[in-house]
């Protein structure tokens, strides 16, 4: 078993139980996708925070490449299986500002997403960008009614 895999089970697991998941779904979803050449079901647990455009989250594994030909995911949002269309966001200063905002609202995304803190706490711009540059993709799904 994948080292990832073990690390996701018990969010997974927390997630889909009706009476845990509140001590997660405010900042954490369950992600279901389509695999791209096996056209498997995968799902992965993702930090997130709600617009009022939807949802937004940001990976750096590869398996974001599947949403570029497959947008069409599910999501366990908040204990209700949802519908959505996935969409990477190309722009660096459009996912720069975003990753910045789910550093802001997601206990512990900074560190989980290796992003190097100023001495105030904050993650610098620069940082951000550069994230987003090299490895950090970001995501926007506009959920369906």
């Amino acid at each position: 078993m994948r080292p990832s895999t073990l690390m996701n089970a018990v969010p997974t697991l927390v997630l889909r139980t009706p009476l845990l998941h509140q001590v997660m779904s405010g900042r954490y979803l369950l992600l279901t996708f389509t695999g791209r050449s096996t056209g498997r079901r995968y799902r992965t647990p993702v930090a997130y925070r709600q617009t009022s455009d939807g949802i937004v989250f940001s990976t750096d594994s590869p398996w974001w490449r599947n949403l570029a030909t497959q947008p069409a995911v599910g999501l366990l949002l908040r204990g209700r299986l949802r519908q959505g269309i996935a969409h990477r966001i190309s722009a660096a200063g459009e996912a720069a500002t975003q990753l910045g905002y789910l550093v802001a609202e997601v206990p512990g995304y900074r560190q989980a997403a290796g992003l190097r803190a100023q001495p105030d706490g904050t993650v610098a711009t620069t940082e951000l960008t550069r994230a987003v540059v090299e490895d950090r993709h970001v995501f926007t799904v506009q959920v369906l009614a």
